[in-house]
């Protein structure tokens, strides 16, 4: 890549537009950028890279701070570069945001950034990002790479020469960005310290689980003599333990089961005897009931008879009963058709309570309906009130605007005058210094004149002509004044005169722009402060301002809530339809209920009629006597038929109880004749006994189980915890190493960290492609070296440099170099770097090359030999522009691009070509 050309407008230190025309230069060689300090040589290189990535070489210089503080608010701020890539031609043209005045109004506003790339087809892309990635893949650089290649700086590889090891870590973590594996490295240390963490925490519970390990009461005591660590060896016994538990328990559990087949059989001869026993006692309670209910029986035989002779009673009242209960159902029927009666007159009486509470509602919902109508009336008046509030609000909030803009033009104005009273005063010095410096040249131009006449005079010669008026008599020469100035002193007067008159026409200018500037804000200022009838005092304009705004803000607000209230009138006026046909639908159920009311009237007195006809065709008046007869009458053939199924069923009871009492006794006399076994209280203290060993077997068995159990899945655990703990500590192990490998702390070995082995790499080839040059510059004397390891292995190391001196064969530190040593071995690193960068961006050239100072602390010799180093790079049609300040330089290269300032500032560039 090759510039051809350079605009900048309104960019940095260039007020105005300066175009650099770099084509002059021609194709190769040196060229010599130089001026003043901070005059903007290196912006130029900030211009290039600005236009071609859109932001500046040096990370301290936003795009936004690009723009020129000493341009024309009018101008337009912008780079325009013209370069060639592969015998293409490509222009861009780039802008930066920035503030500029408004073209219409007060005010600022926000200049966008802007782009656009050509090429020799036209336009390739107006947009800012894609000039940006097409710059890249078209170059194939990016703005980083191209700064490092573009732009050699030689103080920064001075510091990285001389540097020690952790700050020349963090300028090649600049420039090569292994800040990466540094991140690696901490998350190695982050892994390895929690799986460390997690491998502690998986022993913990290991021996946690250890200590819930439960064993017999005879390897208790060698058990408890094991240390906690002992893992193996507690497991070990623990699983003997096991062994021995569930052996007990087998033989356990076959004694509990010979004493349960003992107890059952015990208490098969307890139950013989138990029954024995009772039977006995049941068969004398049997034969004194029989005794007892053999006469009783023949009694309720007696009765019986007796009961069954009133048989025929009983039916001539079943007959009675019979012909009354069937005329029952006709007081029923009587009964409903009442009821019915009743209940129509009760409807009715009911529609009735419903017409009068739909005629309520009807009222109630025309009085509503009135109202309705009367707010939704109001909606005219309300629309006219929020359209005058919102009108009031805006006349404010504009008030409120153009005082606060009164405050802005007054307080400017009160700017202006301080600085019109500040020019006036400059203009009445720079007036005083005028009139004094002309007054002190016209005293010398009299003295300086006189003089001469006085030198003329010694010359004249009586009878001879003189050189000024030709007459050969001078009756009265001029005198010779010892204190005459010399013409230099006159032609410096003579200077100090023009200057003092140059600044005082200057100061009356600035003094008449700051008279003509504070007049038109003074007359901006009163014009409107009539039009708002407002004092034009900054206080005065922000006070009414700030009450405008108040107002503005309270008629908002009203209006806002007008709003609120028209939007919910309107809503209520959409509900005025619905209710209009709710209230004609009530009017028609009025209607139609009343009808329906006249007609159940009507049919209540029907039904009354037929329940009385019926009425007056029964026995009785009243249904309660009919059925009070009714219920005298069964109850009387009840009770008859009562008392003789009474007599049967006693008779029969009796009659079956004794013969079930003689059937009983005879089974119980049958076996009451069994021979008798041991007493039963003999047979129940056995039982004890048998039940207390097998409850001692049983809970001995509940206690080894539970150890079984615990012990089984303890086991298992600590098996399994055994197994997590050996793997978390083969990760922890394999991590830390890993860990402690990439942050340089294995112990024995070189510090040196994954990132510096990166670097160091780097560092390498950087270094290979350095001594290319300095052994060139230094004659072959020079080379640099990478240390190969620190001097201890305490502290980090792998970046130290030392020298090597071939002339005596030693080799030293880099910080041991003179300055012009060290100057030589920087450039070279530079280099070293460049050709590094371009090697690794695919063998990209740059054809254009800027080195930034670092020349003055060269003697004769080595400036020689530095030169003839940078000439080199020249080689293949390339353009190497040299920042310096160095006088040698200046005499040395013939192509200069001299960039100046004003006392105002402000820079511009040229080319020269001696």
């Amino acid at each position: 890549m090759r510039p051809i050309s350079l605009t900048l407008s309104a960019f940095g230190p260039y007020a105005g537009e300066t175009t650099i025309d770099f084509a002059r230069l021609g194709e190769r060689g040196l060229y010599l950028i130089t001026g003043d300090t901070g005059a903007g040589k290196t912006t130029l290189f900030d211009a290039i890279t600005f236009a071609l990535y859109g932001e500046a070489s040096g990370t301290e210089r936003r795009s936004a701070m690009l723009r020129s503080k000493y341009a024309d608010p009018a101008a337009d701020t912008f780079v325009r570069l013209v370069f060639a890539l592969r015998g293409e031609r490509y222009t861009v043209v780039r802008s930066p945001e920035y503030e500029r005045p408004k073209r219409r109004g007060e005010g600022t506003a926000r200049q966008a950034a802007k782009a656009e790339l050509h090429g020799s087809g036209g336009l390739i892309t107006a947009s800012y990002r894609e000039v940006t990635r097409e710059v890249e893949q078209r170059i194939g650089l990016t703005r980083e790479q191209f700064a490092q290649i573009g732009m050699i700086a030689q103080g920064d590889f001075k510091r990285l020469l001389l540097a020690g090891t952790d700050e020349r870590r963090a300028i090649l973590r600049r420039i090569f960005h292994t800040e990466r594996y540094e991140a690696l490295q901490a998350q190695l240390t982050l892994r390895a310290n929690a799986l460390r963490r997690e491998a502690d925490e998986a022993g913990r519970a290991l021996l946690q689980d250890c200590a819930r390990l439960a064993v017999p009461e005879a390897l208790a005591p060698a058990f408890a003599a094991l240390p906690e660590s002992a893992v193996d060896a507690r497991l070990s016994m623990a699983r003997e333990g096991l062994a021995q538990d569930h052996a007990q328990r087998a033989a356990c559990e076959a004694d509990a089961a010979v004493l349960e087949k003992e107890r059952q059989a015990l208490g098969e001869r307890m139950g013989r005897a138990r029954a024995l026993e009772q039977a006995q006692r049941a068969l004398e309670q049997v034969t004194a009931q029989l005794a007892q209910e053999t006469p009783r029986a023949r009694l309720l035989e007696q009765v019986l008879e007796e009961a069954l002779a009133r048989q025929p009673e009983a039916d001539r009242l079943a007959e009675q009963a019979a012909a009354l209960d069937a005329r029952l159902p006709d007081y029923a029927r009587a009964r409903a058709l009442g009821d019915q009666a009743r209940q129509a007159l009760a409807q009715a009486e009911g529609l009735a309570r419903q017409i009068a509470g739909l005629r309520t509602q009807q009222e109630k919902l025309h009085t509503d309906l009135e109202k309705v109508r009367a707010l939704v009336a109001q909606l005219g008046a309300l629309g006219a009130q929020r359209v005058q509030a919102e009108e009031t609000s805006a006349r404010a909030g504009e008030r409120a605007r153009r005082l606060a803009q009164l405050a802005e033009l007054a307080a400017a104005q009160e700017r202006l005058r301080a600085q019109l009273v500040t020019a006036q005063r400059r203009e009445r010095h720079d007036l005083a210094e005028r009139d004094q410096a002309q007054r002190a040249y016209q005293r010398a131009e009299q003295a300086f004149f006189g003089a001469q006449a006085g030198l003329l005079a010694q010359r004249l010669m009586e009878g001879e002509p003189c050189p000024v008026c030709g007459s050969t008599a001078h009756p009265a020469p001029a005198t010779l004044l010892e204190d005459a100035p010399t013409e230099d002193a006159l032609r410096r007067l003579r200077k100090a005169r023009e200057q003092a008159e140059e600044n005082a026409v200057a100061s009356h200018g600035a003094a008449q722009r700051a008279q003509s500037a504070w007049e038109a804000a003074a007359r901006q200022t009163g014009e409107l402060a009539e039009e708002l009838a407002c004092p034009p005092a900054e206080a005065d304009a922000r006070a009414a301002a700030q009450q405008a705004a108040q107002q503005s803000q309270a008629q908002a607000q009203l209006a806002a809530q007008l709003a609120a209230r028209i939007a919910r009138l309107e809503n209520t006026q959409r509900q005025i339809p619905g209710k209009e046909q709710e209230e004609q639908a009530l009017v028609q159920a009025v209607a139609q209920g009343m009808g329906e009311q006249a007609g159940l009237v009507g049919r209540a007195q029907a039904l009354h009629t037929q329940a009385e006809a019926v009425l007056s065709s029964l026995p009785y008046p009243r249904e309660e006597d009919a059925r009070a007869e009714l219920n005298r009458q069964t109850a009387q053939r009840a009770a008859l038929v009562q008392a003789i199924e009474r007599a049967q069923q006693d008779a029969q009871r009796a009659r079956e109880n004794v013969a079930a009492l003689a059937a009983q006794r005879d089974t119980l006399a049958a076996q009451t004749q069994q021979t008798q076994e041991e007493p039963v209280d003999v047979l129940s203290a056995r039982d004890a006994q048998l039940a207390g060993r097998l409850a001692d077997a049983q809970q001995t068995l509940r206690t080894l189980h539970a150890r079984i159990t615990q012990n089984e899945q303890t086991i298992a655990r600590v098996q399994a915890g055994l197994h997590a703990a050996q793997q978390a500590q083969e990760r922890s192990l394999v991590a830390s190493a890993l860990a402690n490998t990439a942050s340089g702390q294995v112990p024995g070995k070189d510090k040196v960290t994954l990132e510096t082995y990166v670097q160091m790499a780097c560092f390498d080839r950087v270094i290979d492609r350095a001594n290319v040059r300095l052994r060139r510059m230094t004659a072959g004397q020079y080379e640099l070296r990478r240390r190969a390891s620190a001097d201890n292995l305490r502290t980090q190391s792998g970046l130290d440099m030392e020298v090597i001196d071939h002339v005596n064969g030693s080799s030293r530190d880099v910080r041991t170099l003179s300055g012009g040593e060290s100057f030589m071995a920087s450039l070279a690193l530079a280099l070293g770097l460049s050709d590094e960068i371009q090697s690794g961006a695919g063998g990209v050239r740059l054809d254009t090359l800027f080195v930034d100072e670092g020349f003055g602390s060269l003697d004769s010799q080595t400036l020689e030999q530095a030169i003839g180093v940078l000439a080199s790079l020249t080689e293949g049609n390339r353009l190497v522009g040299i920042i310096s300040h160095v006088e040698e330089l200046s005499r040395r290269i013939d192509k200069k691009l001299i960039v100046t300032k004003n006392r105002a500032g402000m820079s511009r560039a040229e080319i020269r070509l001696e």
